[in-house]
């Protein structure tokens, strides 16, 4: 099984507690696995309609933050490789 494969199977189960984030009040928020999996298909179909396709490099910078994993697994759907 790889990483996509193991996101949908987690995001498919229901609508259970998938991730727990520092908010910038320094309290945490939960996001399930269906609103992150949301996220990261929306995320993917911008970098799809900005051009990204199968095969293209992708360079990321960001803080260690919820949006860096948004991008990371974005990048993995749009099957283009993570630089």
């Amino acid at each position: 099984m790889n990483l996509i494969q193991l996101f949908e199977q987690r995001s498919g189960s229901g609508d259970p507690p998938g991730l727990r984030i520092k908010n910038d009040a320094d309290t945490f928020e939960t996001l399930s696995w269906n609103d992150f999996r949301q996220q990261v298909l929306q995320t993917a179909a911008a970098f799809h309609h900005l051009g990204v396709r199968p095969g293209d490099r992708v360079a990321q910078v960001s803080a260690n933050r919820l949006e860096w994993l948004v991008c990371d697994l974005a990048i993995y759907v749009c099957q283009a490789i993570h630089r």
